[in-house]
């Protein structure tokens, strides 16, 4: 996965504050705190008019938009300083200064490198049974991953997998694309129109040649979020496609133009990322599309075999 940075919710040590905390390999996976992003959706049905205004600045825009002070944030939205302090304290912050110190912590987070997390990675790992501790923590991460999933966009997305008559792109980072490869191959064994996208500019430019309105395009991408992944998912946008990302809490930057997305929880007892809850959703969309698709499965999956034993003689 990309290296250490969906939706979801721990805080991280923002460049001359004081380090919190360090988590342990047993404790709650990040998804505790959550992030701005996912404060504002879950309070988008309560926001006035000017609050979603202002919210479309913070999301749509930029985020560092919230670093600014109470007046030009203001200016910015069309809203008034005390507009912006009662949407600020809808999504729970008692001042506006409280906001900043979060939205400082999810930036700062966004490009954290493994270095960066290498010995914080070393104090929680350490000691005896750490296959058992983090299998501990891997189950919780697997509970939380499942319960911050919005069903209705898991579904969504399982249904334009279903419509065998358009063509499904799937590309990955250079981190996420084990995880692109392995989504593909799951469905490339269910239907058919399905094909992989290498990373590469020439690949990408080669793809978006092919993209046609109407197409599903799948893009992983997880913080320290790569340049090309997203202009590739941005174009592909502007060609008709419909996108789907699938990314971390914080969020690259390809969600702004997606009609899916999913947020998911990344963050680790490692200096690495966990890519447990990306493959999770992967199995859990490939299974569930197995079901749905019935006989059309059956008989895709008895035409693989039978190739595969036909180039083997």
């Amino acid at each position: 996965m990309e290296k250490n940075g969906k939706r979801g919710q721990s805080r991280e040590t923002a460049p001359g504050q004081t380090e919190p905390r360090q988590a342990g390999p047993c404790d709650p996976p990040d998804g505790l705190v959550e992030t701005i992003a996912t404060r504002i959706a879950r309070h988008q049905t309560h926001l006035t008019r000017k609050e979603r205004q202002i919210a479309r600045v913070l999301v749509a825009d930029s985020p560092t938009r919230g670093l600014e002070t109470v007046a030009e944030l203001g200016r910015r939205a069309s809203a008034s300083g005390a507009t912006i302090l009662r949407f600020i304290a809808k999504l729970g912050f008692t001042g506006y200064p409280e906001f900043q110190e979060a939205l400082r912590h999810e930036l700062n987070a966004t490009l954290e490198s493994p270095l960066a997390r290498y010995r914080a990675a070393d104090e929680r790992l350490g000691g005896s049974d750490m296959l058992a501790r983090y299998a501990d923590w891997s189950a919780m991460l697997m509970r939380q991953t499942a319960d911050l999933v919005p069903t209705p966009e898991f579904e969504a997305i399982e249904r334009l997998l279903e419509n065998t008559r358009i063509s499904i792109s799937v590309v990955g980072g250079r981190f996420s694309r084990s995880i692109a490869e392995l989504f593909c191959y799951g469905l490339s064994n269910l239907r058919s129109n399905v094909r992989h996208i290498e990373d590469d500019e020439r690949a990408l430019v080669h793809a978006l040649l092919e993209i046609r309105k109407r197409d599903v395009v799948i893009v992983f991408d997880f913080r320290r979020y790569q340049e090309n992944i997203v202009n590739f998912a941005g174009l592909a946008a502007d060609a008709g496609a419909t996108l789907v990302v699938i990314t971390d809490k914080w969020q690259s930057p390809c969600a702004k133009r997606a009609q899916h997305v999913l947020a998911l929880p990344v963050a680790s007892p490692s200096i690495y990322d966990s890519a447990l809850a990306p493959i999770l959703c992967v199995e859990a969309l490939v299974a569930l599309l197995a079901e749905r698709l019935g006989p059309v499965t059956e008989e895709h999956t008895g035409r693989v075999d039978t190739l595969y034993r036909q180039l083997s003689v």
